[in-house]
């Protein structure tokens, strides 16, 4: 993951900067995938496949590698999750994010998992 770090540090002028270059890159992942996901099937498994290795990050650690790099380079205690949280009336502690991260991540794969074995079928 250092390297993700030193890439983005070279698109940007600052540590803070960097960081929010990767937060944006981040949220529009975390929203795009899902969609390419569902609309592409060829990149199905190539999708779940890549995302296996995160998956596993997100449930042992509690906690996103990407995420660790933004906060570190922006230095804002500020995630992609906390939209989410503070849309269920929620507020953003680490706590909540870290629940969240396993739950949206377990979720994520399962539904993966389970609509590529339909589509199979």
């Amino acid at each position: 993951m250092e390297t993700l770090e030193v890439a983005v540090l070279q698109l940007a002028d600052n540590k803070k900067e960097a960081g929010y270059l990767l937060y944006s890159a981040h949220m529009a992942a975390l929203l795009s995938f899902p969609v390419i996901f569902f609309l592409v099937p060829m990149l199905r498994i190539p999708i779940m496949i890549s995302f296996f290795p995160l998956f596993m990050y997100h449930l042992i650690y509690k906690r996103c590698p990407v995420t660790r790099i933004e906060r570190r380079l922006h230095g804002d205690d500020v995630t992609v999750l906390d939209p989410f949280i503070k849309l269920l009336g929620l507020n953003p502690t680490d706590t909540n994010r870290k629940t969240m991260q396993v739950f949206l991540s377990t979720v994520a794969m399962g539904v993966m998992i389970y609509y590529i074995s339909i589509k199979s079928t």
